[in-house]
């Protein structure tokens, strides 16, 4: 069965807030009472003088924040608790749904207290007590600050109004380099539920996140802080009833946006990707662990200074490109083929992927491809004064390629000349085909392919012969 009853009722985020803080600072002032167990933990500190280029590791005998939670359970019929169940039951909402056919509002209110105060509370108080062992040396348990308190019951509360839940997403970016950044630029604010977020780290950021999730990641050399300074924070708010493979393919359909708009800051390079990236659920469903995403990166790449002007560029990039994915369905396909392309180990299949995706923008429909591939693309990519039937044979090269390595088997070494401009010329396609729905050239109801041979026809003819 499923409780509370299915009553549509309005939640008043205001009011939420405040009973949230409540029940967070009476849960907070018990935990902080308890004595709690400990366990051994990894804990990374920064050291430049040690041995492994400027942080060193240890065990230590850390507070189980967990069995603290758990010793708060109690709390669940404080009259802050009863106020906050009694609030939510009759707006209806979190739905729980039970195995049992008798289970009860009480057996509602300990599930809701366990995930939205119990796990919330448990992470706060863990997060400042890794904070403190990476400053010091020594785990202490401190109850949170009012303010952490009270911001992560405005958000909880944002989040169960909206009926969203909420991920996010961290990694360390090898084409950024963020030197001398303004805090005041981040985060970025794409749409009502995507933020990006480009933040430098040192040595004490890269152990805190380390010792954060160090049961999930068991290789901290997959941060290279050696090599890369800069972490990109993504905020995903999705549907509450979104499951973890569409989290999954929204986080990487995300990634991919993020590098298709950086490979348009600097389109001399498609941008290479991102280290294992660590995607954590928060917000009031946020009660699981972690997990891991790992793509292929590749070895060598070329940092892009992330000026003021850079992110100022990619800021512009992203809110033009990415609600066009929800309004042209071919982009997103072609973001897909993108983001395949990137990460892809070999050549050959950098540049399959690259060409599959131009080709699913600007050649409709059966027929002969390879012509209409090359010419369809220069009309689409060349500035007024190029060699158009220059660019067009370079095109259909691409093309021949592609078909060999599709239709046969081997390899004639020339992908790895070639996939990098097709990479770039697939993010420049996306862009392009952006520019021209802006225009009202894209029609609503043809594909994208269709309504680039209508252009490219339809030019021609004005051109004349």
């Amino acid at each position: 069965m499923t409780l509370p009853p299915a009553v549509v009722g309005k939640i008043d985020c205001n009011k939420l807030g405040e009973l949230l803080a409540d029940v967070y600072g009476a849960v907070a002032e018990r935990m902080c009472e308890t004595q709690p167990g400990t366990h051994l933990r990894l804990l990374m500190r920064p050291d430049i003088s040690g041995d492994m280029g400027g942080y060193s590791s240890q065990y230590v005998e850390f507070p189980n924040t967990w069995s603290m939670a758990r010793a708060a359970e109690e709390e669940v019929k404080s009259k802050e608790a009863k106020l906050l169940m009694d609030y939510l039951w009759s707006c209806g909402y979190p739905q729980i749904r039970f195995g049992s056919p008798t289970a009860t509002k009480e057996n509602w209110e300990r599930a809701v207290f366990g995930g939205l105060v119990l796990a919330q509370m448990g992470m706060l108080v863990e997060r400042g007590a890794v904070k403190q062992a990476v400053s010091s040396g020594t785990p202490e348990i401190l109850r949170p600050p009012q303010e952490a308190i009270d911001s992560l019951a405005a958000a909880n509360a944002n989040l169960l109004a909206g009926r969203l839940q909420r991920i996010g997403v961290t990694f360390l970016h090898p084409a950024l380099k963020v030197g001398g950044i303004n805090p005041a630029f981040s985060p970025m604010r794409i749409d009502p539920g995507l933020e990006i977020g480009v933040s430098k780290w040192g040595y004490p950021e890269f152990c805190e996140f380390i010792s954060r999730h160090e049961i999930e990641i068991w290789d901290p050399a997959d941060f290279i802080p050696d090599v890369i300074d800069t972490a990109v924070d993504l905020t995903l708010d999705l549907p509450a009833d979104y499951d973890v493979h569409e989290v999954d393919e929204k986080v990487v359909e995300t990634l991919d946006l993020l590098r298709l708009c950086l490979t348009l800051v600097d389109s001399n390079q498609w941008q290479a990707g991102e280290s294992t990236v660590v995607v954590s659920p928060a917000g009031p469903r946020g009660r699981g662990r972690s997990r891991l995403i790992r793509r292929d990166t590749p070895l060598e790449w070329t940092p892009l200074e992330a000026s003021l002007e850079v992110l100022e560029h990619l800021d512009s990039n992203l809110r033009k490109i990415g609600p066009a994915l929800t309004g042209i369905p071919d982009l997103k396909d072609a973001l897909w083929r993108f983001g395949r392309a990137c990460t892809a180990q070999l050549a050959d299949d950098k540049l399959v992927e690259g060409v599959i995706g131009l080709e699913g923008l600007i050649v409709p429909g059966p027929g002969e491809s390879r012509y209409r591939f090359g010419l369809h693309l220069a009309a689409l990519m060349c500035s007024r004064g190029e060699d158009v039937d220059a660019r067009a044979r370079t095109f259909r090269d691409w093309y021949n390629q592609r078909s060999g390595h599709v239709h046969r088997r081997g390899t004639n070494g020339k992908s790895k000349h070639l996939c990098g401009d097709v990479i770039v010329h697939l993010a420049r396609a996306v862009n392009a085909i952006v520019n021209l729905e802006e225009q009202g050239l894209i029609p609503e109801s043809l594909p994208v392919a269709q309504a680039i041979e209508r252009l490219v026809l339809l030019r021609a003819t004005e051109n004349g012969p």
